[in-house]
């Protein structure tokens, strides 16, 4: 669960790290630079001798740069499913520091000894992951830094030599299943280098890895914050994308794969005349930009993901058949009037504290499943009452870490409900008898504290508010 006052965490460590994608290439830092030469194993330094017996004494070790599967220079892993571990070791000889190369050793009567080498003309590994594509089939995926550009390899081995299975660009990837059938297939993205940026799939058809087709995609792989696998309805799954267009502004959309072909599925609307088409352009695409860093998640619970958009957009329901009957929900634009008397406080980047929707895949479309404000610096969630959308605004005060709701203007602009957010161990005015603890969670407490006199139109009792308060974890 995400901390009070640590939360810019979640922007600074958002490009890959810890966010479940890895990188083809995302750090330039020498990892080997900045800790100590680790001590090794004797498993290692059997190793270092078989290594030594190949290449001689002037090598040192490479190290996957970005988290994977493995981050270590000395990777152990069943790789050709014979029952015993193989090592796979990445260094560079000292006089050609810009070939990274990788050998593969197997172990007899507890002897190591190299069985393959590949020499990549890579000045270093980003990443190295695993996927099972098929039954007894698993690859390696690694990520390549080179002159040219980042790089994705996906290689078989055989017992004997590897096989390289498919080379190409890659800025960002993820193994996933978006099929549902057991096995993973990899999304790869690419585009820094040209400026229009896609995804492809990989995935193994007949003991071969195929690519599907290429699809443009609204954000840069640097831009992402998350990238999530989850049910888009009961029967369908789907991979939805978090990015950081610019400063303070965010988006969001959806990929699937179906019928061996990758498909961009985003919130649309119906081209005026038309019937029932869907139009996917970058107007439509704006129907996702918000203010608010929050991610696509469940955020109703009933284990299906939706996807945020801004409380003023305006969502159709559409599909790619003729239709009737179509749906429209308008969210009335958003108000910023402070209301109350200490509104000089310093609060948070602006538009945090505004009003957001999370919008659920139905039928061909997104409607509009959820109103409310997602706090995603401290992790809670506030579904707004019926009557409370539209006209229930909130403002964000620093200074305690809590958000203040208030009714709107022409209802006399009072303060109706206090949420704040505290370190377990921060120390608690003993006077404040007002709130109430809620919530507790990774080291945080979550406090309420109901301010509206109880005959107050906007009034709503402890237990309600409760009731409509959750914690959120991406």
């Amino acid at each position: 669960m995400k901390k009070p006052f640590r939360m810019l965490m979640l922007l600074a460590a958002a490009v890959f790290a810890g966010l479940s994608l890895s990188a083809c290439s995302s750090f330039t830092t020498d990892t080997e630079s900045l800790m100590s030469p680790p001590k090794l194993t004797e498993e290692q330094s059997l190793l270092h001798s078989a290594l030594r017996e190949v290449v001689g004494e002037d090598y040192h070790l490479k190290y996957p740069k970005a988290d994977g599967d493995a981050n270590s220079a000395f990777i152990f892993r069943d790789l050709d499913k014979d029952g015993e571990d193989e090592a796979m070791v990445f260094y560079s000889a000292d006089s050609a520091e810009n070939d990274t190369r990788m050998n593969i050793l197997k172990k007899t009567d507890g002897v190591w000894y190299s069985v393959y080498e590949v020499s990549t003309s890579s000045a270093d590994v980003s990443s190295v992951d695993f996927a099972k594509t098929a039954e007894n089939s698993e690859v390696v995926l690694i990520g390549w830094k080179i002159s040219s550009g980042d790089e994705i390899g996906v290689y078989r081995f055989d017992g004997l030599s590897i096989e390289t299975l498919y080379t190409g660009k890659c800025d960002a990837y993820r193994v996933v299943d978006l099929d549902a059938d057991g096995w993973n297939e990899i999304m790869v993205f690419t585009g820094s280098s040209s400026g229009r940026y896609q995804a492809r799939m990989l995935y193994e058809e007949s003991d071969t890895i195929e690519l599907t087709n290429s699809v443009r995609i609204s954000c840069p792989a640097s831009s992402f914050l998350k990238v999530t696998e989850g049910k888009l309805t009961e029967n369908r799954r789907a991979l939805f994308v978090d990015s950081q267009v610019s400063e303070g502004v965010y988006t969001s959309e959806a990929l699937i794969y179906e019928a061996d072909t990758l498909s961009r599925l985003i919130p649309s609307v119906k081209e005026e005349g038309g019937k029932g088409i869907t139009v996917v352009d970058e107007i439509v695409l704006e129907r996702t930009l918000r203010y608010s860093a929050v991610l696509c998640g469940d955020i109703d619970g009933d284990g299906l993901i939706e996807i945020p958009c801004a409380y003023s957009a305006q969502v159709v329901t559409t599909s790619t058949e003729e239709t009737s009957g179509e749906t429209t929900e308008e969210i009335p634009e958003e108000t910023s009037e402070a209301t109350s008397e200490d509104q000089e406080e310093v609060r948070p980047e602006a538009g945090e504290a505004n009003p957001i929707c999370y919008m659920k895949y139905e039928g061909e479309g997104f409607a509009v499943c959820w109103v409310g404000v997602a706090n995603a610096r401290n992790g809670w969630a506030f579904t707004f009452p019926d009557d409370w959308v539209g006209a229930v605004t909130v403002e964000p005060y620093s200074a305690y870490n809590e958000w203040r709701f208030l009714a709107p203007e022409d209802a006399g602009g009072y303060e109706i409900l206090r949420i704040r957010a505290s370190d377990a161990g921060e120390y608690q005015d003993r006077f404040e008898e007002s709130y109430t603890l809620v919530a507790e969670s990774g080291g945080v407490n979550y406090y309420m504290s109901v301010t509206a006199d109880s005959g107050a139109e906007y009034y709503l009792p402890l237990d309600a508010c409760i009731r409509q308060f959750r914690l959120i974890d991406w």
